[in-house]
């Protein structure tokens, strides 16, 4: 975005380009249609839920409260489970689900904490998490395998007669190891460990007698086009409840052009305070099943889709968490019907214009349902074209329209006034003659009205040029979806209806554009996808009845699904490599480069652009300093992605696997810190340690937290949410001095090292 002045070309700086593609992809193309290949769902494993859902039981005796549903909402990913409180309290049972054996022990510092898998003869596996610790045999065979790595964090897969339990088995205690307070994390997942819904089972249903609350509806616009009483952004509506469980919006919603409808409303069930998802929404229009949401299974390994499924542009500004009732976009979550892109849209070409009432059924997992409901007045909208000849215009219309608004206002009026023009039609109502009368103001707006009452864009005529002013003239590009769209600004008066083009390689295109007010007209377009880099947005017209001319340079890289390649940017410092699966959508990117924190920073745009398995990284720089990363930045703190390998001097390489962000290469040579060290008088000779642990850029590396009393390894607990370690011996120590030895590093290598000595009385 650069603010420009009319009449001058001004070329903003591109960044240097180098892309290869694979040879499918070296076709030129004079259009933009080329299609994407289709992004079928998946059908197979997800065509049908294969286990018998009345055999599994509840997983533990710490009471039937569920504060957290399937498929909710978490900024990373769907919810995989369920959440079963267990009163901020640890140590209650967990017992296995089905009858089965444990195939996998896993522990980590963070995220899930302690874990185990437990798999079922049916294929399907059942998973405990944020555990306090195992029953003695499996804490045994944890414990053997942490001392012999000598690290916290262990991954076993274990063999069916490791440990095969039965059905209601004791297997662990509940805890808060991982992430959040304590509570039970438990999850269903099917042969290709996809999440399935816990609460489809009989037996791990919950009390619940209260019915979901509705908070809000949005209308979000599905084209440039589209307005939403009269407006182009999206927008949220308050909603009133009439009785019970019935919702209404009140007043009938305006929608011009395609739009799609979402909700924002949430569930308790007895007992608890928490709020949590639903399971099921229902689309109706004109009493016809449109669409519908049922959360029965998430795909794991693409549970970042979640970005996809809410309303992005209200999830941002705090306004609450939206579920879309339609598909804007390709993708491969499973538990929408149809599973079409533009499936649940509001479209008056498909639904014919005019009222349309809907209505939008939502369930809990326990049948409770709440409706809301309202109208909606669909419309497209009419295009306009005046054609002046003095005092008279000539006024086209499509469609058909029924009435013409013409007003007018002076240079120093601050609204609109209505101007007598005599009108006459001819007899299809498509073209009209006007009169306008001989002291008509400066300016005259035109718009035709349909049957909705709602207004075409305006078609603005000056008849009294502005005296001759400098003036500004600024092309704002933001992405969409689809493309891109434009604004077109003047400080000054478009006095003609200016002309927007685009430039791309040897193709010239028209980009319309349709006007919002005098000074501010605005349209849209789709790159052509098999051209890589540079474009020009070029502005031709008059302002202030003086000719201007800006030219603004972008840089766009479309990657389509399908397709392969390497982009090389920044004079090669910088390489982005793509392949067939890493995005769901065309995605239209855009690379900037600037400096900041002492290094270069690429921002990759659209930022949060959801990837599918996402794209490769290298950033190449010409010294080979040691303790250096790949970071991205993720929620305003940078994340290590990636290290240099072995024999790639001075490069460092890494994958952006959930969306678009910033990447830099940044130098981490400050040690890992170790604090707060003290010591806790224990019985029978066995005192804890606890020390405090943390590391300000590439992280603590928790496989490298080493610690040793007089040499000899003794296993940590690590509470990484807390940033705290424990440890404790299990033989009782001899009374007299020991040593206390803790070695730490961070993810770049920095070691910090810090000895103690302690007294055993």
């Amino acid at each position: 975005m650069r603010r420009l002045l009319p009449g001058l070309i001004i070329l903003a700086s591109a960044v240097a380009l180098t892309i290869t593609l694979s040879s499918s992809d070296r076709q030129a193309s004079s259009s933009s249609s080329h299609a994407a290949p289709p992004l079928s769902k998946p059908v197979s494993p997800y065509d049908s839920i294969r286990t018998d859902l009345a055999d599994y039981r509840w997983p533990t005796d710490a009471g039937h409260i569920v504060t957290s549903c399937f498929g909710e909402y978490r900024r990373t990913h769907f919810h995989g489970g369920i959440d079963i409180s267990t009163g901020d309290r640890t140590g209650y049972r967990v017992f296995a689900s089905r009858a089965g054996y444990v195939s996998r022990i896993r522990i980590e510092a963070d995220g899930y904490g302690k874990m185990l898998y437990v798999r079922h003869s049916d294929g399907y596996t059942t998973t405990y998490a944020h555990l306090d610790h195992f029953t003695a045999r499996i804490e045994e065979r944890s414990r053997q395998e942490q001392n012999r790595l000598e690290q916290y964090q262990i991954n076993i897969d274990c063999k069916p007669s490791d440990f095969p339990v039965n059905r209601g088995e004791l297997i662990a205690y509940t805890g808060e190891t991982g992430t959040g307070s304590p509570h039970l994390h438990f999850e269903i997942r099917d042969e290709n460990m996809n999440s399935i819904n816990p609460l489809l089972c009989p037996q791990l249903q919950v009390e619940d007698h209260i019915a979901p609350e509705y908070r809000k509806l949005a209308l979000v616009p599905l084209s440039d086009e589209t307005t939403i009483n009269n407006q182009h952004d999206v927008l949220a509506f308050k909603i009133r409840r009439q009785k019970s469980n019935f919702y209404k919006v009140t007043s009938p919603v305006l929608v011009t052009g395609r739009a799609g409808l979402a909700v924002y409303i949430r569930d308790r069930s007895d007992g608890s305070h928490y709020y949590r998802g639903v399971y099921r929404h229902r689309l109706y229009v004109d009493e016809k099943l449109h669409f519908e949401v049922r959360i029965d299974r998430v795909p794991m390994q693409e549970a970042h889709q979640i970005g996809l499924y809410y309303v992005r542009d209200l999830l941002k500004i705090g306004e609450g968490r939206f579920e879309k009732l339609f598909i804007d976009g390709r993708n491969s979550i499973p538990f929408l019907t149809p599973p079409d892109v533009g499936a649940g849209s509001l479209d008056p070409r498909e639904l014919g214009e005019g009222k349309h009432t809907f209505r939008v059924i939502s369930e809990d997992f326990s049948g409770h349902t709440a409706e809301l409901s309202g109208t909606i007045i669909l419309a497209r909208k009419a295009k306009v074209l005046v054609v002046p000849e003095g005092l008279s215009l000539r006024i086209k219309t499509s469609p058909a329209t029924d009435k013409l608004l013409i007003d007018g206002r002076g240079y120093s009026d601050k609204t609109w006034t209505t101007v007598l023009a005599n009108i006459s039609w001819d007899s299809t109502r498509t073209t009209a003659m006007g009169l306008l009368p001989r002291s008509s103001p400066d300016i005259i707006r035109v718009r035709a009205s349909g049957r909705s009452d709602q207004a075409s864009d305006p078609v603005f005529y000056v008849l009294h040029p502005p005296r001759s002013e400098s003036a500004q003239v600024q092309i704002v590009t933001e992405p969409t979806h689809t493309g891109f769209r434009i604004d077109l600004t003047s400080t000054g008066l478009f006095t003609s209806e200016p002309s927007l083009s685009v430039e791309e390689g040897s193709i010239r295109r028209s980009v319309p554009l349709r006007a919002l007010d005098e000074r501010h007209y605005c349209g849209a377009f789709t790159p052509i996808d098999t051209i890589m880099g540079a474009r020009q947005l070029v502005y031709e017209g008059f302002v202030n009845n003086e000719p201007g001319r800006v030219a603004e340079k972008m840089e766009v890289y479309p990657i389509v699904p399908g397709r392969r390649g390497t982009i090389a940017l920044d004079n090669g410092h910088l390489q982005i490599r793509y392949d067939s699966l890493s995005v769901y959508d065309t995605l239209y990117l855009q690379p900037e480069v600037t400096s900041g924190e002492g290094t270069r920073i690429y921002r990759l745009l659209p930022q949060r652009a959801v990837l599918r398995n996402g794209l490769a990284i290298t950033v190449r720089q010409e010294d080979s300093r040691e303790h250096r990363g790949l970071f991205t930045r993720a929620g305003g703190r940078w994340t290590l992605i990636g290290k240099p390998a072995d024999g790639t001097e001075g490069a460092i390489s890494g994958r952006l696997t959930r969306w678009l962000d910033d990447v830099a290469v940044f130098t981490d040579s400050i040690p890992p810190s170790i604090s707060n060290v003290r010591f806790v008088a224990g019985g029978k000779r066995r005192p804890r340690a606890m020390f405090r642990i943390w590391d300000d850029l590439s992280g603590v590396d928790y496989n490298e937290v080493k610690t040793y009393i007089d040499e000899k390894f003794v296993v940590p607990d690590i509470d990484g949410e807390r940033r705290r370690a424990t440890i404790q011996t299990t033989d009782p120590l001899t009374r007299g001095s020991h040593r206390l030895t803790i070695r730490l590093k961070d993810h770049l290598g920095n070691t910090s090292v810090v000895e103690r000595r302690f007294v055993v009385p």
